[in-house]
C-alpha cells in the first residue's frame, strides 16, 4: 500500500513512521500535504492510504466516503505547544487568538481547555520572560 502524510516537513519521519519501526514494520510513503482535506481528497480518488488521528478523521470524512480502519498498533502521543513573544502576554488580539486556539483543541477533544497562563498556573509552553 502506497501512503500519503499530512506534515509541514519535506521529508522525514513522521510520529506514525516512528511507531510503526518499533513494531519492526515500515511504509511506503509516495506523497506528502499539507492538509488534512486535500489529503482525504487524494484517498477519496486513490487506493493510498493516510494515516490521522482518530477524531480528525472522522470529521474530515463527512465530506468524503473513505474507509477508517483503526491503526493495527498503538500509536504515540503527540504533543502540541502554543508559544508567543513576552511582550505580548497582555496584548488583547494576543490573547483573543491563544483563547480561541485553545478552545478550539478543547472542543475536538485533543487537549483538555487551558486557561491563559499569564492569569493561571502555567499550562501550555511558551517563551520565558527575560
Amino acid at each position: 500500500m502506497d501512503h500519503i502524510v499530512v506534515t509541514s516537513r519535506r521529508r522525514g519521519a513522521g510520529p506514525e513512521d516512528i511507531a510503526l519501526s518499533r513494531e519492526g514494520l515500515g511504509r511506503r510513503v509516495v506523497a506528502r500535504c499539507q492538509n488534512i482535506q486535500t489529503a482525504m481528497r487524494a484517498v477519496a480518488a486513490s487506493d493510498l492510504v493516510l494515516t490521522i488521528a482518530d477524531n480528525f478523521a472522522r470529521r474530515e470524512n463527512t465530506w468524503f466516503d473513505n474507509q477508517i480502519v483503526a491503526a493495527p498498533f498503538d500509536t504515540p502521543r503527540v504533543d502540541a505547544f502554543l508559544y508567543w513573544h513576552a511582550n505580548s502576554d497582555v496584548d488583547p488580539a494576543n490573547r483573543w487568538l491563544r483563547d480561541m486556539i485553545r478552545r478550539g483543541v478543547a472542543d475536538q477533544g485533543i487537549a483538555p481547555e487551558a486557561p491563559d497562563p499569564v492569569d493561571h498556573a502555567p499550562v501550555i509552553s511558551r517563551s520565558p520572560r527575560p
